[in-house]
């Protein structure tokens, strides 16, 4: 698996998700909105918090698994220096 290109695929869609986090909680700051409107914003934002927050849980075990696979690669090629 290539980490990296994961890692950067995941830090794109958290860009993008970001980017229409802060364009709702700027439609969310105006103030020509009806109850339901705002409703919609708030149900908007939720579903994005979520998925930001999913995309960095991805992010973080994207990170740990690389360094435990570069971790195990130095070990195994020291192991193979000693023999």
């Amino acid at each position: 698996m290539n980490y990296k290109v994961e890692l950067e695929k995941e830090h794109n869609k958290y860009k993008v998700l970001s980017q229409k986090r802060n364009e709702l909680i700027n439609d969310f700051c105006s103030l020509d909105h009806t109850i339901e409107e705002l409703s919609q914003l708030r149900q908007a934002h939720k579903e994005l918090v979520i998925a930001i927050s999913e995309v960095l849980h991805k992010s973080s075990e994207l990170i740990q698994k690389a360094f435990y696979a570069t971790t195990h690669i130095t070990e195994n090629h020291y192991s193979d220096e000693k023999i």
